[in-house]
């Protein structure tokens, strides 16, 4: 949470193209119900609105501080070793580009928080929790919406041994 935050106020935050895009889409989209592109989901623009151009980075520290334990859980979770965690929260404590990019007003720090969280609740075989999140994660930015599937049917296996097909159907329906 430090480094994010020393980050920030050596550095503050600039808006690339595509945040000045979002910034803009978040106000069309509550002026007018509807966005103007094609090309940006809807998610970040209303997270943007409901905390504010500079709420947002805010709430992208927070996120990112967030993620770092939830990837200590996933790697914990996995090897069955709280070392493998720490070694995981370490490196995603100090990686130079989720500290970078939790700055600017851009999808990849909700993007990863909402994977990771997706992933957390698979593991704990939360279904719907899993499922809500990827949900949220592809309203945030499409880039594995063909591959959600896999995922949830490669959690089947882990958290059950070996499935039924009515339990892949039911896990897949959800």
């Amino acid at each position: 949470f430090a480094l994010r935050c020393l980050w920030l106020l050596k550095y503050p935050a600039i808006d690339s193209p595509d945040a000045i895009i979002y910034l803009q889409e978040a106000d069309i989209l509550f002026a007018t119900g509807m966005m103007k592109t094609i090309i940006y989901m809807p998610l970040y623009p209303i997270l943007i609105h409901i905390a504010g151009a500079h709420g947002i980075v805010a709430l992208q520290i927070v996120l990112s501080t967030i993620s770092i334990y939830l990837g200590y859980r996933i790697a914990s979770d996995i090897w069955r070793r709280q070392s493998a965690g720490l070694v995981a929260a370490a490196m995603m404590a100090i990686h130079p580009m989720l500290i970078y990019y939790c700055t600017f007003r851009l999808t990849e720090t909700v993007f990863i928080f909402l994977l990771l969280s997706g992933l957390v609740a698979l593991y704990r075989n939360h279904v719907l929790a899993a499922a809500l999140a990827f949900t949220l994660a592809n309203l945030t930015r499409p880039s594995l919406d063909f591959i959600y599937p896999v995922i949830i049917v490669a959690a089947a296996f882990t958290t059950q041994g070996t499935p039924s097909v009515r339990e892949i159907g039911r896990r897949l329906g959800i």
